[in-house]
């Protein structure tokens, strides 16, 4: 699959060549984000911000694509699903094995599929 972005656009939001499409699986963020979109990370903000944002990461080898805040007390980091029937998970990175793979800075959506 290709997906085209306006070049000027692409490149106010950082490195194009630091980015990559991930398809969303599940209804853990719903209803932000629905099985089947399709978002953007960039890859060098691999790091969450006090302003927190939805992130990729990986959480002991497993791929997830989550709201993310961190603790400004801590170390520690909030791992948050949109839809409600999810709990919010509390990460140590010195404890859990924790890898950010970036910031979703766009998402896509099929209208009929």
């Amino acid at each position: 699959m290709r997906i085209a972005f306006r070049k000027d656009w692409i490149t106010r939001k950082g490195n194009p060549s630091a980015m990559s499409v991930i398809r969303v699986e599940g209804d853990s963020m719903a209803p932000s984000l629905l099985s089947g979109d399709l978002v953007l990370v960039n890859h060098d903000r691999n790091y969450v911000d006090y302003a927190g944002g939805l992130y990729a990461l990986s959480v002991n080898g497993a791929l997830l694509i989550k709201r993310l805040e961190a603790d400004p007390r801590g170390k520690i980091i909030r791992v948050k699903c949109d839809n409600p029937h999810y709990e919010t998970i509390t990460l140590d990175p010195e404890r859990d094995q924790v890898l950010i793979h970036g910031k979703i800075i766009w998402y896509g959506r099929e209208i009929e599929r």
